[in-house]
């Protein structure tokens, strides 16, 4: 599945910061991510990279419990 970070009802990006190993993003999603999906580019719009590592996916607090919604990825 592709993800639209920027513009989105679905997506709030939080930070972006580049790494040695790639682009490190916090935020949170009401549609679950999985390493097969891919992400806008944050530095290069409508060209979309995919989801090398889910360094951590726990919930929200302003979604119901169980549901896995904030995430911190590798891109």
């Amino acid at each position: 599945m592709r993800h639209e970070v920027f513009q989105s009802n679905t997506f709030n990006h939080l930070t972006c910061k580049s790494t040695s190993e790639g682009i490190e993003m916090t935020g949170e999603t009401k549609e679950g991510l999985e390493l097969t999906d891919e992400v806008e580019n944050p530095y290069k719009g409508k060209t979309y990279l995919p989801i090398k590592k889910i360094i951590e996916r726990r919930d929200s607090i302003d979604y119901p419990k169980g549901n896995n919604y904030f995430y911190k990825i590798l891109i």
